[in-house]
């Protein structure tokens, strides 16, 4: 038996580098797994490729920005695979083109790096702690940069 046999997890940013490693190695360990990306021809592509090599999953369009799609992912993936038993909250985004002093950086640059780097990830758990709550099991994951312990001196993203 493999180690997430029977489990599902709904992965933000799965169609990114590293949401997309992460979704094949949950799945080749048995895991079915929802693919959630603002890319969704991305996301698309990477459930086929699970699917092709015998695991199951499914690719949802999200913006993570949004508390509604965050409520729809975790309905789509209940759906899919009965259950959601890990929330691994990926989805992340740099402004580092556009970085600059924080007293010249533009409010809309600032609002769109916290809106995906943390309310991105807030959104999500709170669509879906509820849910893990009642069941009494479930697993949130929150993957970060380390720019979120330690920024740059003098620069905003």
């Amino acid at each position: 038996m493999k180690r997430f046999e029977g489990k599902s997890a709904l992965i933000t940013g799965a169609a990114g580098f590293i949401g997309q490693r992460i979704a094949k190695r949950f799945a080749s360990e048995g895991c079915a797994v929802s693919i959630c990306d603002f890319n969704l021809k991305g996301a698309e592509a990477v459930a086929a490729q699970i699917n092709s090599e015998g695991g199951k999953a499914i690719s949802v369009a999200v913006n993570v920005r949004e508390a509604g799609d965050a409520v729809m992912a975790v309905q789509k993936t209940i759906e899919a695979f009965g259950k959601v038993d890990y929330l691994i909250n990926v989805a992340g985004g740099s402004t580092r083109e556009k970085a600059c002093y924080f007293m010249d950086q533009d409010m809309d640059v600032m609002q769109d790096n916290i809106g995906v780097n943390f309310f991105g990830a807030l959104n999500f758990a709170h669509a879906v702690a509820s849910y893990m709550g009642a069941r009494g099991t479930g697993s949130i994951i929150f993957i970060g940069s380390t720019l979120g312990i330690q920024g740059q001196r003098g620069y905003i993203e």
